[in-house]
């Protein structure tokens, strides 16, 4: 066990996982003090950094090709959990695909 956690802390980018993280509370902060400018901010830059993983999560008709700013405050709303549940996907996956890469390594060395 303790050789799996240290893969982990060696194969994942803290960096961007704090980025990621620290995202994650942006929307956090955005669900429990909800402003217009201040949720349309954290929806554009969790869209950046987890495009794929919250395309999955987004299955709403009509939500492709709506600009974040033309959309109604309650749907700005709606989509905060949904954006922040992509960034948490997103982290989950690099974890998973950067420890598989590294346990390979490892086994291969030896």
């Amino acid at each position: 066990m303790n050789t799996l956690l240290g893969a982990l802390s060696d194969a994942v980018d803290k960096a961007e996982l704090l980025d990621v993280i620290g995202k994650i509370a942006a929307i956090e902060q955005q669900m429990a003090n909800f402003n217009r400018d201040g949720a349309i901010r954290v929806l554009l830059d969790a869209r950046r950094t987890a495009p794929k993983e919250i395309f999955a999560l987004e299955n709403v008709p009509g939500a492709v090709g709506t600009p974040i700013s033309e959309i109604p405050d309650e749907r700005l709303f709606e989509k905060l959990p949904v954006y922040r549940q992509g960034l948490i996907n997103h982290c989950m996956k690099k974890c998973e695909l950067k420890l598989v890469v590294e346990l390979v390594k490892r086994e291969l060395r030896r």
